[in-house]
């Protein structure tokens, strides 16, 4: 009946990433009849409706929410003692990241796939994804760490967020955004740049950036509070915006500072902006009851090390 039952917490868990019951039963490779079956008599058994059924698909209620992140931690402890004591697994090396945009998280992962000892086998997975759905994975388990990038005004709402949710937190660091620009911009020639300075100007802008689906709505074009652009081009690929950037005139695009572009051979310049909405924060999170793995430690270990060596604090 346990086996059963665990496999029915899939079941539910996968109705719950699909958004409905016929895409989860696609994803299964099972009936549409036989998923909604066994999803009524997981309700039957917890006396509970895990989610409300629409035309539109499925929504967790109250209740189900909370069963579902109990069922996945469940699962991922069953997967995490299976991997500790199975002779095929339990020597493995494990990471799960979730990281922002960012140069200096590719650097870090760089120098921990060198320092890695081949000899061991080893599982990391280094997703990139935007803050709000790196606070969602973590609080359904469905990521055991994640470094979040928020603006200043952002920091209370997600701090409420994580003592309501049992999330760890530290600083990894903060900084004010910077203007990405081509080298041969006339802009470039200054020492920084004003809201003025921008008039006129084509942004880059992340293409699936996303308003924040925990906290109050704001300019969701990437820093909170600076000169919009009427220009907007909108755009997945990091190495795409980049290239923009580099190559059409009068264009540019917000991030945070970046050494790795600090080069003027490189056809790219970062200048500061005087403004004083642009302080943005870089955080470690994860649930209080996660104990990091070697790896983990490490990647963390070398992402304060970049910080420190490329942006050593004021003396």
């Amino acid at each position: 009946m346990i086996d059963l039952h665990i496999n029915y917490w899939h079941y539910a868990l996968e109705i719950e990433n699909a958004g409905s019951i016929r895409k989860a039963a696609e994803n299964l490779y099972m009936g549409q009849p036989n998923l909604s079956r066994a999803l009524s008599e997981l309700e039957e058994s917890l006396g509970i409706r895990i989610f409300e059924r629409s035309s539109q698909g499925v929504t967790p209620t109250k209740e189900g929410a909370e069963f579902l992140i109990s069922a996945r931690a469940v699962i991922q402890h069953i997967a995490d003692v299976e991997k500790q004591f199975h002779p095929d697994l339990k020597d493995i090396q494990t990471m799960h990241i979730q990281v922002p945009r960012s140069g200096y998280t590719s650097e870090a992962l760089s120098i921990l796939l060198n320092e890695i000892d081949n000899s061991i086998p080893y599982e990391i997975k280094c997703e990139e994804s935007v803050s709000s759905n790196s606070v969602k994975n973590i609080i359904k388990a469905q990521a055991n760490l994640a470094v979040i990038r928020f603006h200043e005004s952002e920091m209370l709402s997600y701090m409420k967020i994580f003592r309501e949710n049992n999330i760890v937190f530290s600083k990894i660091w903060e900084y004010d955004y910077v203007v990405r620009l081509s080298a041969n911009d006339p802009l470039a020639e200054k020492k920084i740049l004003k809201t003025s300075d921008l008039q006129g100007y084509n942004e880059v802008i992340h293409a699936h950036r996303t308003a924040n689906m925990f906290l109050p709505d704001h300019d969701n074009t990437g820093a909170v509070g600076y000169h919009k652009s009427i220009n907007r081009i909108y755009v997945n690929d990091r190495s795409n915006q980049l290239n923009i950037v580099r190559s059409v005139p009068k264009t540019f695009m917000w991030g945070a500072p970046d050494m790795s572009l600090h080069e003027v051979e490189d056809g790219l310049i970062q200048m500061p902006f005087e403004h004083e909405s642009l302080h943005y924060h870089e955080w470690l999170i994860h649930r209080r009851n996660y104990q990091m793995t070697d790896l983990e430690h490490r990647f963390i270990e070398i992402l304060k090390e970049i910080v420190h060596r490329d942006y050593p604090p004021a003396e």
